[in-house]
């Protein structure tokens, strides 16, 4: 019995032994999983990849112990903190991580351009312009010299399109400076208005034809105007040298009026023909059978004359009836009147506007009728008389197709009248500017007429400046050229060049 007893007091104390050895491996476990060596937290202090693993190889327990505990209790502890039972195989290994991947990039931005302003105008889109010029040539400087001088100034930094020598006549017929003052007066306003009225009928052809190509008639040839102002000679048969200038002028002036007047009577005429043709022929043929007439609906192809009845005491009415109402209409019809011919109603097939309205007709007496159509309209109901003429479309048809035919006659007319009215005002304006020319270089350089002219055309009114000063800079010098020149300031403030200017845009 006491060796029983000493046996049970031996077998507690070694599974109280056990209890405790297990309870320090699982405090070590917890203590190392939260410290390194190092006795600082593994939150602040990270070691390499790995370091974790070998630390907790390193807890190790006395063998005898360890063998001990495993003899008498039947059980292995392994070597590694934490675990109780047979030997881990593998080593603890952390997650695979997944490689850092580079955020999607954007793609790359066009460099915001900056914002023109509002009523800017670029380079390109601006109206090209023509400088007229004059200078003395009373030193014997000829004209060809000078002309190469600007060709090389001028063309050499590109401050200009083109450059050419004018041809502007010195023998012109006046009869007193007065006179040459009265004519350079009135050709600065004529100039402005010869001006409009070229812009006028230039808008004019563009509003019937967009593609339009305005040219000159110039020796039975057509070209464009940079061709014309290159090539300008003085045309005699129209405008004589030996006429006076104030003649020659009004001759300009009356034939711009003219040709202005003839341009715009035409223009009214093809404006009228197509408001009527607005008002006789709908634009859409599928639009409201309530704006259309019956006789545009109904026609031949349609419905033929037996499908109407009008008699002496029968008449047959057209109903408007929406498709979503043609039940009502069927119901209903018969008592708007007692003089209406019952089941007379019937719709014409495949005619249905656009808002879903159909036409049906129905006979009724036509002392009556009236008294119907009222009736309806209190039912929301639409009702007309008709009466079917074939003689009527066909004059209907016949009209719009004379309609349409004027109006394509009278634009091709009016297309060539623009072209050859174009080509005249623009040909006046030109020598009108010419006399303009003419008439300042001999109020400033006097009689006998002796100067040179030439021709400037600029890409715009933004090369003006650059233009003006290389031109002051050419001129106005001590040379041969600009010893002519005195300078002076003008008691209107109005700009004076070292050289007579005239400008327009093309």
């Amino acid at each position: 019995m006491d060796v029983w007893i000493d046996v049970w007091i031996d077998v507690c104390i070694d599974l109280t032994s056990a209890i405790k050895i297990l309870f320090k491996i699982t405090h070590h476990a917890f203590a190392f999983s939260r410290r390194d060596n190092s006795g600082q937290c593994r939150s602040k202090r990270r070691g390499p990849p790995g370091e974790a693993e070998a630390q907790r190889k390193r807890v190790t327990f006395p063998n005898w112990r360890r063998n001990g505990i495993g003899l008498e209790l039947g059980i292995e502890v392994s070597g590694e903190v934490g675990k109780v039972g047979k030997p881990l195989q593998k080593p603890l290994q952390k997650p695979p991580q997944k490689p850092l991947q580079k955020p999607p990039q954007k793609p790359p931005q066009k460099p915001r351009q900056r914002q023109r302003r509002k009523g800017g105008r670029s380079n390109m889109s601006e109206i090209p312009m023509c400088l007229f010029i004059a200078c003395s040539t009373r030193d014997n400087t000829s004209r060809e010299y000078i002309y190469t001088i600007l060709k090389n100034r001028l063309l050499g930094s590109q401050v200009c399109i083109d450059t050419n020598i004018l041809d502007v006549p010195t023998n012109l017929k006046f009869c007193s400076f007065d006179d040459l003052l009265k004519c350079a007066d009135d050709l600065q306003k004529y100039d402005v208005y010869a001006y409009g009225c070229l812009k006028k009928i230039e808008k004019i052809a563009k509003e019937y034809d967009e593609n339009i190509e305005l040219k000159i008639i110039y020796q039975r040839q057509h070209i464009n105007i940079d061709q014309y102002i290159r090539r300008f000679s003085w045309d005699d048969a129209k405008y004589p040298r030996n006429r006076s200038l104030t003649e020659t002028i009004d001759i300009m002036i009356n034939n711009v009026t003219k040709l202005t007047d003839e341009i715009q009577i035409k223009c009214s005429i093809l404006n009228d023909l197509k408001e009527k043709k607005k008002k006789d022929i709908p634009k859409n043929e599928k639009n409201n059978f309530f704006f259309k007439n019956l006789n545009e609906i109904l026609t031949p192809q349609i419905v033929s004359k037996s499908d109407f009845m009008e008699t002496e005491y029968i008449t047959t009415l057209i109903a408007y009836v929406h498709k979503n109402k043609i039940d009502e209409w069927l119901n209903n019809y018969e008592s708007f009147c007692e003089y209406v011919v019952p089941r007379s109603t019937q719709q014409f097939q495949n005619l249905e506007d656009k808002d879903g309205n159909t036409l049906w007709k129905v006979f009724v007496f036509k002392k009556f009728s009236h008294n119907f159509m009222q009736a309806a309209k209190l039912k929301n109901f639409i009702v007309k008389s008709f009466l079917y003429d074939e003689k009527k479309y066909n004059d209907i048809m016949e009209s719009r197709t004379k309609i349409e035919a004027e109006i394509i006659r009278q634009e091709t007319f009016l297309r060539r009248m623009c072209l050859a009215a174009f080509s005249d005002i623009f040909i006046a304006f030109i020598h009108l500017n010419i006399l303009r020319v003419f008439c300042e270089s001999v109020l400033r350089f006097g009689v006998p007429p002796n100067f040179a002219s030439f021709s400037i055309r600029i890409n715009g009114e933004s090369k003006e400046k650059k233009v003006r000063k290389k031109l002051y800079d050419i001129f106005s010098n001590s040379d041969s050229i600009g010893k002519n020149y005195i300078k002076r300031s003008d008691e209107n403030d109005e700009e004076i060049y070292p050289y007579v200017s005239v400008s327009f845009k093309i």
